[in-house]
């Protein structure tokens, strides 16, 4: 079949046979010279939008999409889509927007409800992101995904006893999942929960030795199985997943703010525990090793607004 051939809807056809393969780039090729033909199909817009972010295209692509597709058509699952796309694109408000809209059009789709659970939590309402993943959860009750998320922001509102319990339903769904399981290790540590140490140590073990997620420094310190290499690796891990929205370009060290000294090390520390924390209290004998060693020592504080003697110490 050809383009000059075919029609709008035998491209669409094959474009949809073509995802259920899981062959993006071809389906995505196909819905585009479907909803070239005929620019008034709204279910190759959408199929063209789902099919790219299989692909890794840009949410701004995928958002073009959709939005071409609910001029054309209001569909609740066009714009629960849309929802996700603006989430990855960090269009937070607009997303809660959207996903209301779905959630609206067609109040038992489950997408929708995660959707705006996702967007109220980024934009910090907390109340109301907790209602909507409660929501999600009346629909599909063991759903990984909305108890990830619910877990998650109880964790975030020090809700440590509810966010074990949910995280844990959480791991039961998803056992497999690293993300999960992370969250719900942290949980049930911040209320005392030993029970499951050994079962934690491994999944850890084996985390850390596929270089799937951290888990922080001091929460580490409580599995005496964890080598230090072990130790090392999950702290490194978690410092690059935690920080890499703050890395931002250009990088923190540009060329020509080096030392010009290539005989001496340059360390640099990202914290944020210069402050009344035990990792804190941890730091003071490590900078000063570093000085002793005759290094260049740079710490990025990202409390900087917390004064205490630490800070106080260290400041030139």
């Amino acid at each position: 079949m050809n383009l000059k051939t075919g029609t709008s809807h035998s491209w669409l056809m094959q474009g949809v046979a073509l995802a259920q393969s899981q062959d993006y780039f071809a389906a995505a090729d196909a819905f585009e010279r479907a909803k070239t033909i005929d620019p008034g199909n709204a279910q190759a817009w959408r199929n063209l939008g789902a099919a790219l972010k299989q692909t890794g295209a840009l949410p701004s692509r995928r958002i073009a999409c959709y939005e071409q597709a609910l001029r054309l058509d209001e569909d609740p699952y066009t714009y629960a889509n849309l929802a996700a796309a603006l989430l990855d694109a960090g269009d937070w408000q607009r997303a809660v927007n959207v996903a209301q809209k779905a959630c609206e059009l067609l109040p038992d789709y489950f997408v929708a409800w995660l959707n705006l659970g996702h967007a109220l939590a980024f934009i910090g309402d907390v109340l109301a992101a907790q209602a909507a993943y409660q929501k999600a959860l009346v629909i599909e009750p063991q759903n990984p995904d909305a108890l990830h998320g619910l877990g998650a922001l109880l964790q975030q509102c020090s809700q440590y006893e509810e966010a074990a319990v949910v995280l844990g339903q959480a791991e039961t769904v998803s056992a497999n999942s690293h993300k999960i399981g992370v969250l719900a290790i942290r949980a049930r540590q911040q209320i005392g929960d030993w029970t499951s140490r050994n079962q934690d140590e491994l999944c850890l073990k084996n985390w850390i030795a596929g270089d799937c997620i951290g888990i922080p420094p001091f929460n580490t310190l409580a599995f005496d199985a964890l080598s230090g290499v072990e130790l090392h690796k999950a702290s490194r891990l978690h410092a690059i997943h935690e920080f890499k929205e703050m890395l931002a370009e250009p990088p923190l060290w540009p060329s020509k703010h080096r030392s010009l000294d290539k005989t001496r090390l340059r360390v640099g520390y990202l914290t944020a525990d210069l402050r009344s924390h035990v990792i804190g209290r941890l730091m003071g004998p490590v900078l000063q090793a570093s000085q002793q060693r005759n290094h260049d020592v740079i710490v990025y504080d990202i409390y900087p607004d917390e004064q205490n003697s630490l800070r106080s110490q260290i400041e030139p």
